[in-house]
């Protein structure tokens, strides 16, 4: 009987590291996903409010920008930071 336990027991804990483990870590990650593009969107759409009637504010805007991300605490590397402010600067002007 005990053997029986043991055997369930190791069963149970391969079962839940193997697939309950990653589940969550990837819920974990797709709700900080969320929550930093919600965050670059905010600081692009305060970007282009503030530098609306500067000319060639590009590079202010960008500064704007990361100097925003940083200062709520995102951390995720410099290429994927930019790859999303364009993302989120191409789907606002889409808009208009």
């Amino acid at each position: 009987m005990t053997q029986i336990l043991s055997l369930i027991a190791a069963l149970a804990g391969t079962l839940i590291t193997t697939f309950l483990v990653p589940y969550l870590k990837a819920r974990l990650t797709e709700r900080q996903q969320d929550a930093l593009s919600l965050l670059v969107k905010t600081a692009v759409e305060a970007a282009e409010q503030i530098f609306k009637n500067e000319q060639s504010s590009g590079d202010k805007k960008r500064a704007f920008v990361r100097d925003f991300l940083y200062n709520n605490g995102v951390t995720a590397d410099d290429e994927k930071i930019v790859n999303m402010i364009e993302s989120s600067v191409y789907n606002l002007h889409k808009g208009d």
